[in-house]
């Protein structure tokens, strides 16, 4: 009898872990919502515009929002970064986080991976987009050899004159995305979303960059080989907040069947 019991149970465990691993979604979309910076307000609008729509069964809509004071005393007015799965009539609230994660350096691609394998691991899909907000200015190298130097500065002078030459390529003009005012304007430049991608344990099927300047062929050039078949942004300055996720997402959750490039179209 006992043996039978251990028998039933062994095989409703294996039920059970069987319905977890089916229970798959069509799509994943990833916003990583940096409002570190001016544009807290405009990351407000853009959040609630998602949870416009919200989450369904085929589609997770997952965001990680870094916020700072001084901009925007709305929604708790908090100044960490929180992780939220977005459902439907949802706020930025702390009482709607999955998570806080304290606060972090948006542009740092530790970050930017740990955000990937979380979303992956947590929300599973056949298909995974990530999109960076945030300001954008496409590509250079002249900011990745910057933030060397700053590294490798050893005293307190030459060190706050580097910080002052970044703070001044945080200009529309410059090529980066995702600048963190918190952590010193510190910006992700091309080769860090790279690595970032690399580091990733699961591949991203579409990259989108809902920031200014982001089309460029650099950019494509840069991110080529990191798994993803499809690439979108904007080739001119974006409107103040950006994309518009409630007809956006809306699209997306009445046909979750998309393929990548069904859904770039959505996307242009």
């Amino acid at each position: 009898m006992l043996l039978r019991k251990i028998a039933i149970l062994m095989i409703g465990l294996c039920m059970a872990v069987s319905m977890t691993q089916t229970a798959i979604a069509d799509w994943t979309f990833m916003v990583y919502l940096d409002g570190d910076n001016n544009l807290e307000g405009a990351g407000i609008d853009d959040f609630l515009e998602m949870s416009s729509v919200g989450s369904s069964a085929d589609v997770n809509i997952v965001v990680q929002f870094d916020r700072i004071g001084g901009y925007d005393t709305s929604h708790d007015d908090w100044e960490t970064c929180k992780r939220f799965y977005v459902t439907s009539a949802m706020d930025p609230t702390s009482a709607n986080q999955v998570a806080d994660i304290g606060e972090v350096n948006m542009a740092d691609p530790a970050t930017l991976t740990s955000f990937i394998d979380w979303a992956v691991g947590a929300y599973p899909a056949d298909n995974y987009a990530l999109i960076l907000w945030n300001h954008g200015g496409g590509w250079r190298a002249r900011y990745d050899d910057l933030k060397k130097a700053l590294k490798t500065a050893t005293t307190g002078e030459s060190k706050e004159a580097i910080k002052q030459k970044l703070r001044e390529l945080q200009k529309p003009g410059f090529k980066a995305v995702c600048w963190d005012e918190t952590s010193g304007y510190d910006s992700l430049t091309m080769s860090e979303v790279k690595s970032a991608l690399d580091a990733a344990t699961t591949n991203m099927d579409l990259i989108g960059f809902d920031a200014c300047l982001m089309q460029m062929i650099e950019v494509a050039h840069e991110i080529k080989d990191t798994g993803a078949s499809v690439m979108v942004g904007s080739e001119e300055t974006e409107p103040w907040d950006g994309w518009p996720y409630d007809t956006l997402l809306g699209d997306i959750v009445a046909t979750p069947a998309l393929t990548p490039a069904q859904l770039l179209e959505l996307l242009l």
